[in-house]
């Protein structure tokens, strides 16, 4: 996954910074036929282009960034990669991208201290990067170092909100190495409303219908609402208050929750949607709780109010049953068709408070 992003990443940069540097037109011309064989999977043949133009431009640190990432990337010839960074002069003159290449090589030798020293070292050049924070967590994830890389993530999105990247990866990793299972579905939908139609969201579409399923349960004949461990009652500046983690839970302790497990075992999606339906009505209703009315809450009320909350749901959960979302779908064309022509008005985007 990591090496994907960063293919998209370099393709971008190396199309930008070609078209701005001092390259002849001809010379450009070699620079996107090299970047065309790495994608292409020939890229011996792109590290000869770059060769050949760095006798000419030998301080155009792109050329070198370029020449790594076809060792890395393409080849996964970390060592050859870290010596052509190495090459690089003054990399604090560069871009992150080039200290964040330099962590990856190092994190595919297995060299995971080397690795977040590179970042490290790249962060104090750049720190308000929230890529170098972002691959960083990649790195402590990979090591099983959750709690590290989910730090990591949320520095990233609180510098860039807008990279979906960020909840995607949090939402896993915090539902499935925490408690706080409210946090990982909220997370998981911004990635969700910012990705609507890729592979990842229908992962995560998967995900929040199976989250619910596991944080509501029955114990003992008795309906156990478990989404976050956090205490009913929290001393905020000397006033004791609830925590929003524990409200979400409060609300979705419904009358209905042990009638359904009992007959069916579990939740259906249309189950789901009645459930959300009264979580938002109850946690929201008569101006309530506006301290947890984030962009996703806000966006989900809108869908409630223009009469959209059942396509919103089916669509939303149908990667959990995908059966029950197709044939709710079939069967209602015209009331899914009106969700999606309004959806497609929307330009949902994260804010700090996601």
């Amino acid at each position: 996954m990591k090496k994907f992003l960063l293919a998209l990443f370099s393709i971008l940069i190396s199309l930008t910074v070609s078209a701005q540097s001092s390259f002849t037109d001809e010379d450009g011309k070699q620079l996107e036929q090299a970047i065309e064989y790495c994608d292409n999977g020939e890229p011996l043949k792109a590290i000869d282009i770059y060769n050949s133009l760095l006798k000419k431009y030998p301080d155009e640190w792109t050329l070198q960034y370029e020449k790594a990432y076809a060792y890395a990337h393409v080849m996964n010839d970390y060592e050859k990669a870290l010596a052509a960074i190495s090459e690089i002069k003054d990399k604090e003159q560069t871009s992150p991208i080039v200290y964040s290449i330099e962590g990856t090589c190092y994190e595919g030798l297995g060299k995971i201290e080397d690795a977040i020293k590179a970042y490290d070292k790249g962060l104090e050049v750049f720190p308000e990067s929230a890529k170098l924070h972002f691959d960083k967590g990649i790195t402590y994830a990979g090591a099983d170092m959750f709690s590290d890389a989910v730090d990591e993530f949320f520095i990233s999105s609180d510098l860039d909100p807008y990279y979906s990247s960020n909840y995607f990866y949090l939402s896993l990793i915090i539902g499935q190495a925490s408690p706080e299972v409210s946090t990982a579905i909220s997370l998981a939908q911004v990635h969700i409303l910012m990705e609507p139609n890729s592979e990842r969201s229908h992962a995560l579409s998967e995900f929040v219908y199976q989250l619910y399923n596991s944080a509501i349960t029955l114990e003992d004949d008795k309906v156990c609402v478990a989404f976050t461990e956090e205490p009913a009652l929290v001393d905020v500046d000397g006033v004791m208050e609830v925590p929003a983690e524990y409200r979400f839970q409060m609300y979705h302790e419904w009358d209905e929750n042990e009638k359904i497990l009992k007959e069916k075992g579990s939740f259906s999606i249309s189950d789901l949607t009645r459930l959300r339906k009264h979580f938002l009505e109850t946690c929201f209703g008569n101006g309530k709780n506006q301290d947890m009315l984030t962009e996703v809450f806000a966006f989900e009320l809108e869908a409630l109010e223009k009469g959209h909350w059942e396509a919103y749901n089916m669509w939303l959960l149908g990667y959990g049953d995908p059966d029950e979302a197709n044939a709710w779908i079939e069967a209602n064309d015209d009331k899914y068709g009106a969700f999606v022509d309004w959806f497609n008005t929307k330009d949902f985007m994260a804010e700090d408070d996601n």
